[in-house]
């Protein structure tokens, strides 16, 4: 499925109530524009750690 906002995917996922909370206090706070630039973030972080661990 793509959006107006180019090549994105909607996905819908769970959190734990903690994890929810927490996220969405930074985004209170202005550190994030919204729930899904956080989380884009933070999937984007993810892959960057996974690929840097796995070069020789």
């Amino acid at each position: 499925m793509m959006s107006k906002e180019g090549d994105l995917v909607k996905v819908n996922f769970r959190l734990s109530v903690e994890d929810y909370n927490r996220a969405l206090e930074l985004v209170k706070r202005g550190e994030y524009s919204s729930m899904s630039e956080l989380v884009r973030h933070a999937v984007t972080l993810l892959i960057n750690e996974y690929k840097n661990s796995q070069r020789p």
